[in-house]
């Protein structure tokens, strides 16, 4: 049997193991009552009502042939941009039942070639090939295991100072 203690200790390392392959990703936050995971983005600048509308567009036009691709489906994905001073926060929240490692990858690459230069990244130019797939192999395991072994703990980790941190919240 699992305790709890195992299911939050899964959780945190699927999110910093997110956040350590993707350095693009500012947050995460696991929702154990709706079961998803909101990835936070963020930018440098303040994105335009046209900027919105088309960063939306291309990513649910590229998720939609992505899951036609791959013959699945999705319950839960939502897009919420949120301006406040000079940053934008974007935050895409999927379902972890249907969310995979690879729709991770095409949303954060999109993000990375719509947004250019604002996009804030971290520096994860110390990681080798190897680690960056390591990272990948873990957080396909980890997602398995959150949709076999869902639990009621909130989990959320963020990057602060260049150090990656995680909590049971």
């Amino acid at each position: 049997m699992i305790n709890e203690d195992s299911l939050v200790n899964g959780s945190i390392s699927l999110l910093v193991s997110m956040l350590l392959r993707y350095p693009e990703l500012s947050s995460l936050n696991y929702d154990s009552k709706t079961k998803s995971l909101h990835l936070t983005y963020l930018t440098s600048s303040q994105l335009s009502e046209e900027q919105i509308h088309h960063l939306k567009e291309v990513l649910v036009e590229n998720l939609d042939a992505y899951m036609n691709l791959t013959g699945n489906g999705m319950d839960t994905f939502t897009i919420e941009v949120t301006l406040a001073g000079n940053v934008s926060f974007i935050e895409i929240t999927r379902d972890v039942q249907t969310l995979s490692k690879g729709e991770i990858s095409l949303l954060t690459g999109l993000l990375h070639r719509e947004l250019e230069t604002t996009l804030i990244s971290d520096n994860n130019e110390d990681l080798l090939t190897e680690e960056l797939t390591l990272q990948e192999e873990i957080i396909e395991e980890l997602l398995e295991f959150l949709r076999d072994v869902p639990h009621n703990q909130n989990v959320i980790a963020f990057r602060d100072n260049g150090k990656v941190l995680a909590f049971n919240k």
